[in-house]
């Protein structure tokens, strides 16, 4: 367009004589934008195309279960290593209570870790965040430690 806006513009006709490195510029401008840029969408179209479609879903799904599976495994293996028993409860608080918060705090421990993974938690069911969080309490009891720690300190 400002090529072409040379033969009607006298200001530019002369820029143009004298820089005619400008115009390969903008051709090359030109080109980068609507040639290059169009291939580069169509690239984009093709892979939401196939993210959308069953297949791709399918693989995303298998990609989330493969993940939910590598977070039990690790949780697992971490409570192999721990002692089994966990005292619940205090002198305030029932083990219901302190239960409840360290389930909410293993279910936020187990969204950031899939998060990390590189997986989002819209992905996953509620019910699968709920095992991963139910494991990661039953395998680290620094979770049960730290959720009566929090009802004691919300108690003062």
């Amino acid at each position: 367009m400002l090529l072409l806006a040379a033969n009607f513009i006298p200001w530019w006709a002369t820029t143009l004589s004298t820089h005619q490195w400008l115009a390969v510029v903008l051709v090359l401008i030109f080109l980068s934008r609507f040639v290059v840029g169009g291939w580069l969408s169509y690239q984009d179209r093709k892979l939401l195309a196939y993210l959308n479609s069953p297949e791709g879903r399918r693989r995303r799904a298998e990609e989330v279960k493969a993940t939910i599976a590598e977070l039990v495994a690790d949780a697992r293996m971490l409570g192999s290593h721990t002692e089994r028993f966990i005292p619940v409860g205090s002198a305030t608080y029932s083990a219901a209570a302190v239960m409840t918060e360290a389930n909410r705090l293993a279910k936020k421990l187990a969204k950031e870790k899939l998060r990390a993974r590189g997986i989002k938690v819209s992905e996953v069911e509620v019910s699968q965040i709920g095992e991963i969080a139910w494991v990661l309490v039953q395998a680290d009891p620094r979770i049960v430690e730290t959720a009566n720690a929090n009802l004691e300190r919300r108690a003062t």
